[in-house]
């Protein structure tokens, strides 16, 4: 059996190169330092028993090696994958699905019918009709379905008579087609072709949306002088479309088959390239139209609204990256909050990457603005010179042609390298003349920002109440922007400090302040960050109730959040919490697993909380023999931080 089950969708990924990528962000885990998709994935699973299942991997076939690469590097884990072709993997097993039995087929068609015609015939006479229909279909229970939608109009036997001829007609299909496929494709076309001229233009045109859409995206590729909301109710009925609700608001959505149907029959009517054109304008406009309110009090609306877009946008930026790659490069860059709250870094640099390669002059804050993207990512990631080289560049452009905002970011981010490599002087002065450069540019959101930069560097260096000084005036700048992402980041930061320096309840009002702004927002990162911060606070005020439930949620979070620097300060949290609760061995071990995660990650602590967990370890160290403290750290050390989390995660539920 499985420790856990993973399933990774893929029916509206195609492009192969992405497979490790979006299977990071599927299942959760998360990235840290500088490896590629393929390796955090092979170290996530290294040691763990788990089933790995990809939906519909016939789009992305072409990536079967990372399978066989898994498979082969963690003994542990199983892959399942549904698809229309093999893998051509050794050890591949193909089980092909069967039908529903003539009774399941018989009652699944009952319940569709009566659904959309309450007074259904059910008598036993009509059964032997339904159970001739569900043959017909093979007991394909897409198929029955939309057989059943007609049932509104037609009885049993007059729906078996119709079927007789059409689908004789229609099963021939390609030779290479399974024929459950060839009828499945007979019956969509039958349903097709009951839909008059206009509905069928509507349907094909839908047919782009890669995973749901809103009744104003249906009116972007509606075809002139069709009534798009007349439209989708005769598609919903027609069982051609769902419709779900999402916060309020209707969307629709088409079964993968149905849709991969529709794309057939855009292709064949010619319409493809206008409609993928009208598709993608329609939501690279909305994104572009949306990016602006990330920073606002409307935040959190915002960065929900573009998640539940997000397969749409994949699609329109792969177009739009082969016809008009400048503005693709200009809407990516100015995503930039979105990726950050989102947390899939490695997807933003595919992204980014793609963009700049196509774009090769113009544009220079467009692409300097991305060249600063890339090289946060590169520095998020562990790569520090790849990261200055690609900042150098960027700012050379901002030169050129004296563009403030964009020298204040490159600069800021050359500040981040410098810290890294340990010149905290030559660190501070750039980021005081990032400063300088936001404060010429006027943008506010900027100055916050690098105000709270200037802020962690002063505390690393043990200035709290400057640093304390600067994250106040730059909160007072966010909050009249009404910027809550930022409120929140600020918060937690402000909330961690206060920590440091042994203001119990300021650090509490802050960090529970911020831990509601980030819950709001989504922003997974800071809602980690928060909880665990707040657990720290309740572990040294005594109240270990509180603390193991902020740590509980905290711990939760963390193994689905996509950034990595977090981690040493849950394992740190949880260190203390066990000291308190008398677990001194594990104890021993999250604090030794602590260490090697900071280690990796190159993250020292400040001195102060380098205080905090002195005193903390040493209690522990008190209360143990030194051989047992010793071996409890060698085995922690031995611990990679996923699997430290899972342990703890467990005590903390099983205790």
């Amino acid at each position: 059996s499985s420790d856990s089950v993973h399933l990774v969708p893929l029916a509206s990924l195609r492009d192969a190169t992405m497979l490790a990528t979006v299977t990071i962000e599927a299942i959760g885990v998360t990235e840290t330092g500088s490896r590629t998709p393929d390796e955090v994935l092979s170290d996530y699973f290294l040691a763990r028993s788990a089933l790995l299942v990809f939906d519909n991997f016939e789009h992305v076939v072409d990536a079967a090696h990372l399978v066989s690469t898994l498979l082969e590097t963690c003994p542990a884990l199983k892959v399942l994958t549904t698809s229309r072709v093999p893998l051509h993997l050794r050890g591949e097993r193909e089980f092909s699905l069967r039908a529903l039995t003539d009774q399941a087929s018989a009652r699944l068609f009952i319940e569709r019918s009566t659904a959309v015609q309450p007074a259904f015939d059910t008598a036993d006479s009509q059964l032997s009709a339904i159970v001739a229909i569900c043959r017909k279909l093979d007991g394909l229970p897409l198929a029955i379905e939309l057989a059943a939608a007609r049932s509104r109009v037609l009885s049993p036997a007059a729906l078996l008579e119709r079927l007789e001829h059409p689908l004789a007609l229609l099963t021939g299909g390609s030779r290479d087609l399974p024929d459950r496929q060839k009828t499945l494709r007979a019956t969509i076309t039958w349903s097709y072709d009951l839909l008059g001229p206009e509905d069928q233009a509507l349907f094909r045109a839908l047919a782009v949306y890669s995973a749901g859409w809103t009744m104003e995206a249906t009116e972007a590729v509606s075809p002139a002088g069709i009534d798009p909301l007349d439209g989708v109710t005769t598609l919903v009925a027609s069982n051609l479309l769902e419709q779900q609700q999402l916060h309020g608001e209707p969307r629709f959505r088409m079964l993968e088959t149905i849709r991969e149907f529709g794309l057939e029959q855009l292709a064949l009517a010619g319409e493809t390239e206008d409609i993928r054109l009208r598709h993608a304008e329609y939501v690279l406009t909305l994104a572009e139209r949306l990016a602006p309110s990330l920073r606002g009090p409307t935040g959190s609306e915002t960065y929900i609204a573009l998640s539940a877009e997000h397969e749409n946008l994949r699609t329109a930026l792969t177009f739009m990256l082969d016809h008009d790659p400048g503005r693709a490069l200009r809407i990516i860059a100015s995503l930039e909050k979105y990726w950050a709250t989102r947390g899939s870094f490695s997807e933003w640099e595919y992204w980014i990457d793609a963009a700049l390669s196509r774009v090769t002059d113009g544009q220079p804050d467009d692409r300097t603005r991305a060249l600063n993207q890339l090289a946060f990512i590169h520095y998020y990631g562990g790569r520090p010179e790849q990261s200055r080289t690609v900042a150098r560049e960027s700012l050379e452009i901002a030169w050129e042609f004296n563009l403030r905002e964009r020298m204040g970011q490159s600069t800021s981010i050359l500040g981040f390298v410098e810290a890294w490599v340990g010149d905290e002087g030559r660190a501070m002065q750039l980021a005081e003349e990032a400063l300088g450069y936001y404060r010429e540019s006027g943008n506010t959101n900027s100055i916050a920002t690098q105000l709270m930069n200037i802020a962690m560097q002063v505390l690393q260096m043990g200035d709290y109440e400057r640093g304390r000084e600067m994250m106040q005036e730059a909160l007072i700048l966010q909050r009249n922007q009404g910027d809550t992402y930022s409120i929140a980041v600020t918060l937690a930061n402000l909330g961690e400090a206060l920590r440091e320096m042994d203001l119990v309840r300021e650090a509490a009002e802050c960090l529970d302040e911020g831990l509601d702004l980030a819950r709001t927002n989504g922003a997974s990162q800071i809602v980690t960050e928060a909880l665990v911060q707040r657990s720290m606070v309740a572990t040294d005020d005594g109240q270990t109730h509180t603390a193991r439930e902020l740590l509980s949620e905290g711990i939760s979070n963390a193994q689905a959040v996509k950034q990595g620097d977090c981690l040493p300060f849950v394992l740190e949290a949880c260190a203390a919490l066990l000291t308190v609760e008398q677990d001194m061995v594990d104890a021993s071990q999250m604090f030794a697993a602590a260490n090697t995660a900071r280690t990796v990650l190159n993250l020292p602590r400040r001195s102060r909380h380098q205080e905090w967990c002195d005193r903390y370890m040493a209690r522990c160290r008190a209360e143990m023999e030194a051989d047992a403290w010793n071996s409890a750290q060698r085995s922690g050390q031995a611990l990679p931080p996923d699997a430290a989390l899972a342990r703890v995660s467990d005590h903390l539920t099983t205790s």
